[in-house]
């Protein structure tokens, strides 16, 4: 069975979280921002695409201005994962720029 768009980009934004923050700041960090997803926000992975302000939240709250860079990063993993481009503007938020993926994914398809 093929996957809809949004499993697909669910999967995909998963997928470039974890990665991101695996590949900048260590497995053990990401597995550290895992837990606390889990312990304070009672958030799983799989939750990740439905709860994006907390992901946000917790981006900034966790690492400070270095929350936003990392958004950025898993915004552009997350367009290469997806076969995208997507011109991030300096002053567009996280939540921003992945709904403009989104958006964009699904009129790619359309």
């Amino acid at each position: 069975m093929v996957p809809s768009l949004e499993e697909r980009f669910n999967k995909a934004l998963v997928e470039s979280v974890e990665e991101t923050i695996a590949a900048v700041l260590g497995r053990t960090v990401a597995e550290a921002f895992d837990r606390h997803l889990f312990a304070y926000l009672g958030m799983s992975r799989e939750d990740i695409p439905s709860h994006l302000k907390e992901l946000s939240s917790a981006l900034n709250g966790s690492f400070g201005v270095g929350g936003g860079v990392l958004g950025r990063a898993i915004v552009r993993r997350l367009c290469a994962k997806l076969g995208l481009s997507l011109d991030q503007k300096q002053n567009s938020s996280f939540l921003e720029c992945i709904e403009n993926v989104k958006k964009i994914l699904l009129q790619a398809q359309g």
